[in-house]
């Protein structure tokens, strides 16, 4: 299939850009983001629905900021994943800052990876990737067992 651009030009196997269906953020967000999964984070929008999405339903939100090239992200992620399929009833996102923009500056991510944990759209802690991996595991853990003790 080929793009071909300019408004009103089409052909059978063309897709015009202009005439493509619109989706809103909040829309694509609503149906795919999810309690207890891991959620692909790729926008600011995408970042503040998430984290919305927590306040409302109560839940704490653990967002991880990594890169593709970092090998601490890359050693993290499982164990990430784990966490999040251990915790269902918590919103868990991962962003790459290289594919996000202005996110990461607006975060103050200084290293990778990080680990921010929110509750009612407040951030009540950061956890910097830079420790080891258990250490980093149990950190989290902790925040997560310690927002049960007070819900």
């Amino acid at each position: 299939m080929a793009f071909v651009h300019g408004p009103g030009f089409w052909k059978p196997g063309y897709i015009s850009l202009s005439s493509r269906p619109r989706y809103s953020v909040t829309s694509r967000c609503v149906d795919t983001f999810r309690p207890g999964i891991l959620n692909e984070v790729t926008s600011v929008e995408d970042f503040d629905f998430l984290v919305e999405s927590g306040a409302s339903t109560e839940s704490l939100v653990v967002i991880e900021f990594y890169a593709k090239w970092c090998k601490k992200c890359i050693k993290m992620m499982p164990r990430f994943r784990k966490i999040a399929l251990d915790n269902r009833d918590c919103w868990f996102g991962k962003v790459d800052i290289n594919a996000v923009g202005k996110l990461p500056r607006r975060q103050k991510i200084k290293q990778m990876p990080t680990f921010q944990i929110f509750s009612a759209t407040e951030k009540l802690g950061e956890v910097i990737g830079s420790l080891d991996a258990d250490t980093v595991d149990q950190e989290i853990r902790n925040y997560l067992e310690s927002a049960k003790d007070r819900g």
